[in-house]
């Protein structure tokens, strides 16, 4: 397998079960939109469903089109999207362990900050919008500053004196430069890996 592929493969798994927290028990993967961009990924899903051990909710505005989508499979359940009632979205949304948007762009934001709210993963097929990233750009220098803010006062309380915190930081300082030296050491090596492998992780 090459690297691009290990490392998609590697991303899946940890979106799926990110902490082995869901080991043993189905994965709810739920699919918002059932248009025809949708269909060769609600295919492939299904055909997995059963040795992946997950199941697949398809939500559209046409819950029949969503119906005919699932086609019947055991592992899949339908349901309808209500533009008018974003609760009913969040909850489906919230009851999910992953959620793959097949919306138009337009509508990213809004399933994007029920996926932030309800601390779902989410993948969409399409670049940040502006909006997505102009709101990722202001949480990113509101935690800086809010950061920096905080270890100015910690040191205006010189609790970087305090022995045993001045031991911790100094341990901590040890383990990255012993961090930056293996690194810098195997860089340059290949690391071979296969499916099976990353399967077994």
């Amino acid at each position: 397998m090459d690297k691009s592929r290990a490392k998609y493969f590697g991303a899946r798994l940890c979106l799926l079960s990110p902490a082995s927290e869901l080991s043993g028990m189905s994965k709810r993967i739920v699919i918002l939109g059932a248009g025809r961009s949708s269909s060769s990924l609600i295919r492939n899903l299904l055909q997995n469903a059963g040795e992946e051990g997950f199941t697949v909710r398809i939500g559209d505005l046409d819950s029949a089109l969503a119906e005919r989508k699932a086609d019947g499979h055991p592992a899949a359940s339908t349901f309808a999207l209500d533009a008018g009632s974003p609760e009913a979205r969040r909850k489906e949304i919230e009851s999910s362990d992953l959620v793959i948007s097949m919306l138009p762009a337009f509508l990213h934001p809004e399933v994007a900050g029920d996926a932030i709210v309800t601390r779902t993963p989410l993948i969409t097929p399409s670049y940040l919008s502006p909006e997505i990233a102009a709101n990722e750009r202001a949480r990113t220098i509101d935690h800086w500053v809010r950061q920096e803010l905080l270890y100015q006062e910690a040191l205006s309380r010189e609790l970087d004196q305090q022995a045993r915190l001045a031991l911790q930081l100094a341990q901590s300082r040890r383990d990255l430069l012993v961090a930056a030296l293996l690194d810098a050491e195997f860089a340059s090596e290949e690391l071979d890996f296969g499916e099976g492998d990353i399967r077994r992780y």
